[in-house]
């Protein structure tokens, strides 16, 4: 790893938090406009929901993997 990254790296972890609290909050947004009266999630929006999913899975495995959590 470069020195460059070294020093970069809790400020790089600390801009990642942030930028998946954000994608949680868009999500859940998205979550909330899509979410029938009786719980279920309309179909045409369920592929955005899983791409969220997978977005928030690769940053905690990142954040994980930097000792992070």
């Amino acid at each position: 790893m470069s020195p460059q990254l070294m020093v970069a790296a809790p400020r790089l972890l600390a801009a990642l938090r942030k930028a998946r609290a954000c994608i949680q909050l868009d999500r859940t947004a998205l979550a909330d406009c899509a979410m029938r009266p009786d719980g279920s999630i309309e179909e045409d929006q369920r592929p955005a929901l899983a791409e969220y999913d997978e977005v928030l899975a690769e940053i905690d495995a990142a954040i994980a993997e930097a000792g992070g959590r």
